[in-house]
């Protein structure tokens, strides 16, 4: 299990994926010494209670879920506490499994990124976020 609650600023992303490496590594270590089926995969619980944050670690950490759930074998439930907004509900929206509790309060704006771009990089801007928004 891992808790999230402060904003998605590339410190807390990089200190959130340090713990989900450390708990697939002591679950990798606990399944090897009870002999359990290596296709077991590794359920993996996050609770979120985030206004947001930066799109550009929000993607980061989205694209290291994608990595880990495909290298080894992590089914990610995600549940919302509290607030889920902004950056966070794309968080939120990569579990195989997705809750909130009874009071949690969502909240998703219209995307948009800090960076100044020059008209040609407009296009590959607004297609990634598309296709996110389609996940």
């Amino acid at each position: 299990e891992a808790y999230y609650n402060p904003e998605t600023e590339r410190e807390n992303i990089t200190d959130l994926i340090k713990v989900f490496d450390n708990c697939i590594i002591e679950i990798k270590k606990t399944n090897t010494a009870s002999m359990s089926s290596k296709s077991d995969s590794i359920n993996i619980i996050l609770y979120i209670d985030s206004y947001g944050g930066t799109l550009k670690d929000c993607y980061k950490f989205i694209d290291y879920i994608n990595i880990i759930k495909r290298l080894h074998k992590v089914k990610l439930t995600t549940v919302g506490m509290g607030v889920i907004a902004s950056a966070a509900t794309l968080i939120h929206s990569v579990g195989d499994e997705r809750l909130i509790t009874a009071n949690t309060e969502i909240m998703i704006h219209e995307l948009y990124t800090g960076m100044q771009v020059s008209i040609q990089n407009v296009y590959p801007i607004l297609n990634q976020l598309q296709i996110h928004m389609k996940n």
